[in-house]
């Protein structure tokens, strides 16, 4: 793993943004949306680089996560989960317990993980408009900050506050069983896991400031130390040998993973 660059700067989005922390994004389509803890989820051109006006109101609780299936937006807060069509709130369950990130995959009827504070992470299956209790997935002994299917739906990674990160495997039902645990070679808590677009590597990155790519199957990680002073903060793949990471010093860099 080598890095090509870094954006020290970027474009500065215009309109009337939000009045808060920002902490979710995610892309649909030709739109970008940005969700922050002012419970507001706005729209971005990414063309123009201008907020469009569109805004989804009616979340309660602090927006942390968003993931995406289709024709639907999951919005997560830290005291509920939404379901968002054609821009509106069409269902909401109440969380009594803490929500700390979220991702789905389109496969096996609809699937959405929200990891939990409380060391689980809860799946359900969208039905409609509403969200089914599937199962809860445990074994973490922290809290679990960091969610993602792979392409195909077959994969779930989870990473923890106690620096750990899981693998989970669906079977044809969708049901979620423990692949690979005991993934513990960061030093701090995982802030962000991604795996590639063919879903054989799984990248990580983590408080410690170290990135990780991961070939879960083969058993082997290539460490880069020291990628952002502060600690890494996400993760995402560009293409197959591409990758993206961002982090507490307020730059983007890229990378290029040899395959």
């Amino acid at each position: 793993v080598s890095t090509q660059s870094t954006w020290a700067d970027g474009v500065h989005v215009n309109g009337s943004g939000h009045t808060a922390n920002v902490t979710a994004a995610l892309v649909v389509g030709d739109r970008l949306y940005t969700a922050g803890y002012d419970d507001v989820i706005r729209a971005v051109d990414p063309e123009t680089a201008e907020y469009t006006g569109d805004v989804i109101e009616g979340l309660k609780g602090g927006l942390v996560g968003l993931a995406s299936l289709p024709g639907a937006i999951v919005a997560v807060t830290m005291t509920a989960i939404y379901v968002v069509r054609d821009g509106k709130v069409v269902s909401e369950m109440k969380a009594d317990w803490t929500p700390t990130c979220v991702t789905a995959t389109a496969t096996h009827g609809g699937l959405v993980a929200v990891g939990a504070k409380k060391n689980a992470v809860r799946v359900y299956r969208l039905n409609g408009d509403a969200l089914e209790d599937l199962q809860t997935l445990e074994g973490h002994r922290g809290a679990v900050n960091a969610a993602d299917f792979s392409p195909d739906g077959s994969s779930l990674a989870t990473g923890d506050a106690n620096r750990e990160i899981i693998v989970w495997k669906t079977d044809d039902s969708g049901k979620l069983s423990l692949y690979k645990d005991g993934l513990v070679f960061h030093s701090a808590t995982v802030k962000s896991v991604a795996w590639n677009p063919t879903g054989k590597l799984l990248a990580s990155g983590s408080v410690d400031e170290n990135l990780i790519v991961w070939d879960i199957d083969a058993g082997k990680r290539t460490i880069v130390a020291r990628t952002h002073g502060g600690g890494v903060t996400g993760v995402a793949w560009i293409s197959e040998g591409q990758l993206a990471t961002c982090g507490l010093d307020g730059a983007v860099r890229r990378w290029a993973v040899k395959l």
